[in-house]
Formats: C-alpha cells, sequence, structure tokens
C-alpha cells in the first residue's frame, strides 16, 4: 500500500471455500469444485507414507484440541498450551496432585452424539516425562479395553476399539495402576469414531465433523 494506505496490488494463493467449521489441508481445484488424492504423513517427521484412502467418519469430539473433557479438580490441575501439538496447536499438561484410585478418571459425556451398541474407536496423542504413566482407553461400564504402554516423552498415538454399553459417557483414562502423585502428562488431538478402527485425526470445533470418503 502506499502511504495513503491504498492498496495498489494484492496476490492471494491457495483460497479455498469448505462447509464445516475448521479448515482442512488444502485442495487445489480446476475449473470446477473437485478435490485431489490426500496422503498420509508422519505427523512429527513430516515424512510422506503413502496414499491416504478412507471411509467416510465423524469425530464425535465437539473440541477435539482443547480436550473439554479434562478439567481441573481435587486430584488434577491442567495448564492448556497454545502451541506444541504434533499438528502445531495447543494440548493440555495434565498433572496429578493427589492419588484416588476411584475418582482418578477422565469420562467424555457423549449422551445424543452415539446410538447404542456402536461400535467406538477412540484415538488420541499422549507422551509423559514420567515412564510409569499410562493411559486406559474404554466404558466405563466394563472393565479398560485397551490400556496403553507406558507414555513416552515423544507424542504416540494410543487407540482402543470396543462396543458401547450405553452410559453417558466414554472414558480416556481411570488412575488406578497407572499414574502416581505428582506425575503427569500431556493429550490432545482427540477422537471419537463409530467404526473398528481408527482413521487419520479429524479437528473439531464446538461441533462434530463429519470427513467425506
Amino acid at each position: 500500500g502506499d502511504v495513503d494506505g491504498s492498496i495498489k496490488s494484492l496476490y492471494t494463493w491457495g483460497s479455498q471455500l469448505e462447509e464445516g467449521t475448521t479448515a482442512t489441508d488444502y485442495i487445489p481445484t480446476g475449473a470446477t469444485i473437485g478435490g485431489a488424492p490426500r496422503f498420509d504423513h508422519d505427523p512429527v517427521t513430516g515424512e510422506i507414507l503413502g496414499l491416504l484412502i478412507e471411509e467416510s467418519r465423524t469425530n464425535r469430539v465437539l473440541s477435539s484440541q482443547s480436550l473439554p473433557f479434562v478439567y481441573s479438580s481435587t486430584y488434577w490441575t491442567v495448564t492448556d498450551l497454545s502451541t506444541g501439538a504434533p499438528n502445531g496447536e495447543g494440548f493440555a499438561r495434565v498433572n496429578c496432585v493427589s492419588f484416588d484410585p476411584v475418582t482418578l478418571t477422565f469420562n467424555y459425556d457423549v449422551s445424543g452424539l452415539v446410538s447404542g451398541s456402536s461400535v467406538l474407536t477412540v484415538s488420541l496423542y499422549a507422551r509423559s516425562n514420567d515412564s510409569n504413566v499410562k493411559l486406559g482407553l474404554g466404558n466405563p461400564d466394563i472393565t479398560i479395553l485397551a490400556t496403553t504402554p507406558a507414555l513416552t516423552s515423544e507424542w504416540v498415538r494410543y487407540s482402543g476399539t470396543f462396543t458401547w454399553a450405553g452410559s453417558n459417557v466414554v472414558r480416556f483414562f481411570r488412575g488406578a495402576g497407572l499414574i502416581s502423585t505428582g506425575q503427569s502428562f500431556d493429550v490432545c488431538m482427540v477422537s471419537i469414531e463409530e467404526g473398528p478402527f481408527p482413521t487419520s485425526y479429524i479437528p473439531t470445533s464446538n461441533s462434530a465433523v463429519t470427513r467425506s470418503p
């Protein structure tokens, strides 16, 4: 612009208009609406892993990056950090300040979001500098189906698949034998999908998001 603030020229690239609340990766088009093949990438190194071919899925977690199921309490302190997740966005740092094997749970309310007897897959990225911390993924009405290996200092995606028993919540974590007072972990990029396996991360912001096939 000139000193008077008027703009003489403007260059743009990569314009995109989508239905939904979250911008996805750039999809180049020609003279008509269209798409392009998607490639899977390692979220940490950026290395191309191959052509990504997936069915349509919906992430039922309404705010996948801000982790609405994580909250501060007598037993936890939670710090939201704005950057540092594998996708460059924010994550939650969770510290156990008082151990209680029953109360130390993270549950996410899925009332009205999934139907009865659905096969659900829960997935998230997690890390910890405490070598004994684990997460438990599953339905609170049954024994936790998937207990993760001990977390490492690097971001790793963990998942668990189970039949939802019709309670109001999906359990991401239970403390018994998995964490102790003074230990902490980081968590982000959370998904709840109806299906028998996890698909690529679908970011959401205040509403569920469906990815086309």
